[in-house]
């Protein structure tokens, strides 16, 4: 989540880094307060990296990326994450006319979230600069839920058992096409084969299309939770002129 340190941090240098961050984190978004109102709500020091760590831990995000810019235009855009010294970038923009500028912003966001992986940097109150050990940036890839595999290795198994029976019925049918019919016994065996062919079509039949059809609901479940493995929604503190807010965000 990206958010403004204060509120004089300029809403153009946010929206930039916001633009660039999106380059490599597509599901990256954006606070609906500042740190300064998250981290009184959180009850810290905003300027701590303590403080702004316990905020990510409220919001129940991975990483926190703070803006913050300067009155000469500098703009520093620094990214915490548990377990990981912050990592800095800076850019300059004069004004929220400055193309030049907004694009600067947006390379220095895009390199801090989809950096090399290499890492120096320093904690402390202040915040370290260099590049991010991985992509720690990045959303997590979406595994594969327990309950889709289980599915889909079960309907996998189901669907070769089918295929196995229909071997046996195919088997069967040719044992009857030269099972010979001379005499009662031959017919009575006869009548036997057909009986073993009937059973391994019907099962193997029964077999192959709940194995199908477990092994494409596996795949839609997987599907399905890789398209909202990051869509979860998440309640946002915010506090604005006499009034403190919690905004729910996220996509259904």
């Amino acid at each position: 989540m990206v958010v403004a340190a204060d509120g004089s941090t300029s809403p153009a240098a946010v929206q930039a880094a916001v633009r660039g961050g999106k380059r490599t984190t597509p599901a990256l978004t954006v606070g609906a307060g500042s740190l300064a109102d998250s981290a009184l709500i959180v009850g810290c020091d905003a300027a701590t990296t303590d403080c702004r760590l316990a905020v990510a831990e409220q919001l129940e995000i991975d990483e926190l990326i703070v803006v913050a810019s300067s009155p000469d235009g500098e703009v520093t855009i620094t990214a915490y994450h548990q377990g990981a010294a912050p990592v800095t970038r800076t850019a300059r923009m004069s004004g929220p006319d400055d193309r030049t500028g907004q694009a600067a912003v947006e390379d220095a966001a895009g390199q801090l979230l989809g950096g090399p992986a290499a890492v120096s940097g320093s904690g402390g109150d202040g915040a370290g600069t260099g590049d991010r050990v991985g992509d720690a940036g990045s959303p997590p890839a979406p595994g594969v839920p327990r309950g889709a595999a289980i599915v889909g290795i079960g309907g996998g198994v189901l669907l070769v058992s089918g295929l196995v029976l229909w071997g046996l019925a195919a088997s069967a049918q040719s044992d009857i096409d030269a099972a010979p019919t001379a005499t009662p016994a031959d017919l009575d065996r006869l009548a036997a084969l057909e009986d073993d062919g009937r059973t391994y079509a019907a099962a193997g039949n029964g077999l192959v299309i709940t194995g199908a059809v477990a092994v494409v609901a596996a795949a839609g479940w997987i599907l399905w939770h890789r398209k909202h493995a990051h869509a979860q929604p998440r309640l946002t503190p915010a506090i604005g002129p006499g009034v403190a807010t919690l905004a729910l965000e996220g996509s259904w």
